[in-house]
């Protein structure tokens, strides 16, 4: 077979020197990596660190929460920081705490782009932040000031705020986990160990007294630094006052022995110590009576008592008991019925009569309350009503709920109600038999719900100082906004 002509005149000229066919190789998109970060963060902002192979150059690193940019920023090299104010959280859309799901992006110069794998973050905005460890035993206390902190052990230390050791008092008993700790206005501190007894010191941490009281249960610092200190103590038989000049630790009177059980905190009320207790009736059944008595703080002499009247409790065990609580001025008594549903009733803590409508000691009684409310807790501007799984807030002037009940995540139990700044209240969580609070609710009005910090880890130890601001202690020290804060981040 014949061969073209100008075929063959091309094959001729390729065997002289015929160049290779051009291939143009592909460019792979780049690797682009957000180095984890906690799962959880509580801080002012939120800084990561993203890093990029497969550039020649990295022109532009962006990150993201989902779609929403959140910083994009001229990159710094293959490995480039960023660092997003907290005002720049989408918290009206992810709420607070905001559950995130970040997302770094990186631009190549010759303008090639990938993203990263998603980085979950919980970000919990807080106003400071102090890094640990803290010298801390298992319990620690925010001074009035909010400067400075208080732990023990086999002795009482004060740390500031860089972790400085900077006092220490020695103590007659082993601190633990159950230590109390109360601050007096005159600015002297009592640390109370349950049990066993309480010590008081100056402001400077000077030892001032070392009390032995076997068996005791609570302290009553009164506000009246001329009156003395107020001891419930436990004998294994009776329950019993004693009172301690607050600057010697000498008794001044007692003990006075006490009818009925303890059922709630001790209380002042003008010169007057309140004792808030409960009775089993022998008859057995599902009712337990309720009273307060109250005695002269300078002599011990009872002045009053008054048997407010019975409360249902189908509840009653080891772990839920009846209990009477009053309101600042120990002027109005509270109490909750241990059985579903639940009556709340506030009752007249000054006159000696029954809380009843005819004995006109009834202020209010509430509808019923359905879920388990076996408590109710006075705040500077609202009541709550709750028990382990469920909490209402109530108008403490007519016992109508505001807003909607409250339940804890998951397993966990409601435990403390603390008062806050300007009228905010935090409701607490912790899992049964554990000790961390692993979920704080914050309301900056009752009823009204700004925060919801729900934590997977092992929980936090948490305070409130001297300016209502609330702190939380695991590893670092981190004060909490404001509640009214929180509401402006949501941009209600």
């Amino acid at each position: 077979m014949r061969i073209p002509l100008a075929i063959a005149a091309a094959l001729a000229a390729c065997a002289l020197g015929c160049a290779e066919p051009t291939t143009t190789v592909p460019k792979i998109d780049p690797t682009v990596t957000l180095h984890p970060m906690p799962r959880e963060l509580l801080a002012g902002g939120l800084t990561a660190t993203v890093e990029v192979t497969g550039c020649d150059r990295v022109s532009r690193v962006r990150l993201r929460d989902r779609d929403q940019l959140l910083e994009e920023v001229e990159a710094q090299g293959a490995v480039t920081e960023l660092t997003v104010e907290s005002k720049r959280i989408p918290f009206a859309q992810r709420g607070i705490a905001a559950d995130l799901a970040l997302f770094a992006d990186a631009t190549c110069a010759d303008g090639r782009s990938a993203s990263s794998r998603e980085v979950p973050v919980t970000f919990m905005p807080t106003e400071e932040r102090l890094a640990g460890p803290f010298p801390f035993g298992s319990n620690f206390w925010v001074e009035s000031s909010g400067e400075r902190f208080l732990s023990c052990t086999t002795e009482l230390t004060r740390v500031s705020g860089d972790r400085e050791v900077v006092a220490r008092a020695s103590l007659n008993f082993d601190c633990a986990a159950d230590a109390e700790l109360l601050f007096a206005p005159d600015g002297n501190i009592y640390l109370v160990k349950p049990g066993l007894g309480f010590a008081g010191f100056s402001p400077q941490l000077t030892p001032l007294l070392a009390v032995d009281a076997p068996g005791i249960e609570q302290l009553l610092v009164p506000p009246d630094s001329s009156k003395p200190l107020v001891a419930l103590t436990d004998n294994g038989v009776l329950h019993s006052l004693v009172a301690f000049d607050h600057a010697s630790g000498t008794p001044m009177w007692g003990p006075v022995y006490l009818d009925g059980l303890p059922g709630g905190r001790l209380a002042y009320q003008s010169g007057r110590v309140v004792y808030p207790s409960y009775w089993l009736r022998s008859t057995g059944g599902n009712l337990v009576d309720v009273g307060i008595s109250s005695y002269d703080i300078d002599t011990g002499t009872q002045a009053a008592q008054q048997a407010m009247g019975t409360m249902k409790s189908d509840l009653l065990g080891p772990l839920v008991l009846p209990e009477v609580t009053l309101d600042a001025s120990a002027t109005v008594a509270y109490f909750a019925d241990l059985a579903d549903p639940s009556v709340v009733r506030a009752c007249d803590a000054v006159n000696p009569r029954g809380c009843t409508e005819l004995a006109q000691g009834l202020v209010w009684a509430s509808d019923p309350l359905i879920g388990g409310v076996t408590r109710a807790v006075r705040t500077p501007n609202g009541l709550v009503a709750y028990g382990p799984r469920i909490a209402f807030f109530l108008n403490p002037a007519t016992g109508k709920v505001i807003g909607e009940p409250k339940t804890p995540a998951g397993s966990l139990v409601f435990s403390y109600v603390m008062p806050a700044k300007d009228g905010a209240t935090l409701l607490l969580a912790q899992a049964p038999a554990e000790a961390g609070i692993k979920q704080l609710l914050i309301f900056d009005e009752p009823g009204k719900q700004v925060a919801n910090f729900l934590s997977g880890t092992d929980g936090y130890v948490v305070d409130v100082d001297g300016k209502g601001r609330p702190w939380l202690w695991k590893h670092d020290l981190v004060r909490l906004f404001p509640a009214s804060q929180y509401r402006l981040a949501l941009g209600q």
